[in-house]
């Protein structure tokens, strides 16, 4: 899989550091967590093309960052202060993603079709929060 840097280089995810990689999945996941109300593991700052990809086409960033994990679990060479983090980024991803994902969709009102595809969910859940902060928005006027 080839991945883009900030800086426009083009890289195949193979051949990235362990770090960068880790650092690269985090940044990922932090900014689909953040769309969906999950927890976060900031590192860095938040960058608006990470967000609309995640708004404009959640399947397409689903697998970009899937494409990371993938590559990442391979390694044998991640630093300890790394595996925490990690550890609670697989969590949420891994099959308990889903069940959670329907739930809170589910306590929010939002009519669940378990069948339903992630990125329709996810799309629901970012309709649901852009709706609220307009709402907060005019209260708060």
């Amino acid at each position: 899989m080839l991945w883009k840097t900030m800086q426009g280089e083009i890289l195949d995810t193979s051949q990235m550091d362990t770090s960068h990689l880790f650092n690269s999945v985090k940044m990922m996941y932090n900014h689909l967590a953040e769309l969906v109300g999950f927890p976060t593991f900031w590192f860095t700052k938040q960058y608006k093309v990470i967000y609309k990809l995640c708004e404009e086409d959640p399947q397409k960033h689903i697998n970009v960052l899937k494409g990371l994990v993938i590559e990442l679990e391979k390694r044998e060479d991640m630093e300890d202060r790394y595996i925490e983090v990690y550890s609670h980024i697989k969590l949420t991803l891994t099959g308990g993603f889903h069940k959670v994902l329907f739930d809170k969709l589910s306590e929010m009102g939002i009519e669940v079709d378990r069948k339903n595809t992630l990125e329709n969910s996810v799309k629901k859940l970012i309709e649901r929060s852009n709706s609220d902060t307009k709402q907060l928005s005019k209260s708060n006027t």
